[in-house]
């Protein structure tokens, strides 16, 4: 993912702002240095300091959260399968069960499966096009829903077992719940689940305001 593509960048940033910093000291504590120069300095080097810490902080944010939606790779917000679990879970960022949304917000959904040999063999391997995202409104009812469409699969890790003897699959999927349920920014509450055959996801809440 892109937070850990980039985890070299940030450490080299740190680096770089230290040694800065370091140098800037040094050259604070000369006497050959006028006390106006010294003030002239000061008043520039900190305030350049803070705002590459905020530019990296930034990027790391980016890496975990603000990636592109759907995307169907493993983040810091994941649910989390023990080897011997199976099922579909799902959560909001931070694998918090409710959320507010803003209508302008993204709807963000983080949600994995881990399924054995029955889905598989109901399903075959391809598992993803069969599940389905159910959103209703609470208080219109209305009913809204969309599949997890991958248009570039990642590999699945097999839990246990090769490819002619597949025991367990898992695999990951981060969306947009408006956009890939295409719902209207419509305020109220909303419950959503996450539907394989007769496998069902604990029923999350969220509102928008």
């Amino acid at each position: 993912m892109r937070h850990t593509q980039h985890s070299g960048f940030y450490k080299g940033q740190t680096v770089f702002l230290d040694a800065m910093k370091d140098a800037i000291i040094n050259l604070l504590k000369s006497r050959y240095i006028p006390a106006f120069l010294l003030f002239i300095i000061m008043l520039t080097i900190y305030p350049l300091s803070t705002y590459c810490f905020i530019i990296v902080k930034t990027i790391q944010m980016e890496g975990n959260y603000k990636m592109g939606y759907p995307s169907y790779q493993q983040c810091n917000y994941s649910p989390i399968f023990d080897d011997d679990e199976m099922g579909i879970k799902i959560g909001f960022i931070n694998r918090k069960t409710q959320i507010e949304f803003s209508k302008d917000d993204q709807w963000l959904l983080f949600g994995a499966y881990q399924v054995g040999k029955k889905i598989i063999a109901e399903f075959g391997r391809e598992i993803d096009p069969n599940i389905l995202v159910l959103v209703t409104h609470k208080e219109t009812r209305a009913i809204y829903s969309g599949r997890i469409i991958k248009d570039d699969l990642p590999e699945k890790p097999v839990i246990n077992g090769g490819e002619s003897n597949l025991i367990s699959l898992k695999s990951y999927f981060n969306i947009d719940i408006k956009k890939q349920c295409r719902i209207s920014e419509q305020p109220g509450k909303y419950w959503v689940v996450v539907l394989l055959g007769t496998l069902s996801s604990p029923v999350l809440e969220f509102e928008v305001k």
